[in-house]
């Protein structure tokens, strides 16, 4: 068995935070596309529909600036030094209600889930506006993990994590997948 020191466990963290990727503003605007699109329940890869709780809209790519945006900060924030070659996704908008949540997951799978190197998950909401509906990581002894709007949590898609009960108020984050070659 080989265990790692507490050194190599801070050299390699779980996720690596991006304050302000968004303005306040720019949340704003990105939360009013949830209008303009058809909003579908979120389901699973698998197509599990009591593994989470929540709508969705997907951001067309002709929102360059939203995704020039993330690839910038996905390439300050990638300690794990993951190789990354753009998006071949959509971006998810989620809003998540009272009682809404997503159970513990992964978001790196088979098919095009194979392709998924970083997740990148982005808090649209003003914190004051809603309790609960934190994200979770499960490796995680302490998630000192940070609310504020316009902050971008980047981690490696192999990551188990999820998104505890909302207990009230409405969260919205967008959720985008970094891609890369598929891990050798």
């Amino acid at each position: 068995m080989i265990n790692f020191d507490n050194k190599t466990l801070k050299e390699n963290p779980t996720y690596s935070i991006k304050k302000n990727l968004f303005s306040i503003d720019e949340c704003l605007n990105i939360i009013s596309l949830f209008s303009k699109f058809p909003s579908i329940k979120s389901v699973t890869a698998g197509g599990f529909n009591n593994f989470r709780s929540s709508k969705n809209v997907w951001i067309p790519f002709d929102h360059t600036w939203i995704y020039e945006r993330i690839a910038a900060g996905s390439k300050e924030c990638n300690p794990w030094g993951i190789e990354l070659n753009g998006f071949k996704e959509m971006i998810q908008l989620t809003m998540y209600g009272q009682d809404d949540y997503y159970n513990y997951h992964v978001d790196f799978g088979i098919g095009h889930m194979s392709l998924r190197k970083i997740s990148c998950v982005i808090q649209l909401s003003d914190p004051a506006n809603y309790h609960g509906g934190e994200l979770d990581f499960l490796l995680e002894k302490k998630n000192d993990f940070i609310k504020e709007q316009g902050t971008a949590i980047f981690f490696p898609s192999f990551v188990a994590h999820r998104v505890c009960r909302l207990i009230s108020g409405i969260r919205y984050s967008a959720v985008v997948w970094i891609s890369g070659e598929t891990f050798r």
